[in-house]
């Protein structure tokens, strides 16, 4: 089975994110898994192999070519931080190339990367557990907790 372990990415996160793929490829059992080490950065999709040549992978069909021969992937392992790892846009264009992959799909990637969204979804559920339906209970939540929260505040 072959398996991308995809780190980098395009935020703060970049260095943290190489460290933690970094390791998921080292622990990932190489007697079971071709494990190749797919590096993210902007519009630069890497794999580096021992000797250190680099080759691009084809992000036609996320597939990569070495001496060759293409390699196609069973398995994508995200170790992204951040965009585009944890928003949902990857995932989304592995569903487009249906190839599995580990983490949540990209709709709640995509919401559970908003933190404001996610706060004030969980927030609501809670005032509805405990006082029944939001609108019954809205005049008795705090202003500070339903300020700023945009166009999700009319959802409401």
């Amino acid at each position: 089975m072959k398996i991308a372990v995809v780190t980098g990415g395009n935020s703060g996160e970049y260095e943290i994110s190489l460290k933690s793929g970094n390791n998921i490829a080292q622990q990932l059992d190489k007697y079971r898994y071709d494990v190749f080490l797919i590096h993210l950065r902007e519009q630069n999709w890497t794999y580096t192999n021992e000797k250190g040549e680099i080759y691009n992978i084809d992000k036609n069909d996320f597939s990569l070519c070495i001496d060759n021969q293409k390699i196609n992937f069973d398995c994508v392992f995200i170790a992204i931080h951040g965009t585009p790892g944890e928003d949902g846009k990857l995932q989304g264009y592995f569903d487009m190339m249906n190839i599995p992959y580990t983490s949540c799909n990209s709709t709640i990637s995509a919401l559970t990367f908003n933190v404001s969204i996610t706060y004030f979804d969980s927030l609501r559920q809670v005032i509805e557990n405990e006082f029944g339906a939001y609108e019954d209970c809205k005049a008795t939540v705090p202003k500070e907790l339903i300020a700023d929260t945009g166009t999700y505040q009319q959802r409401w």
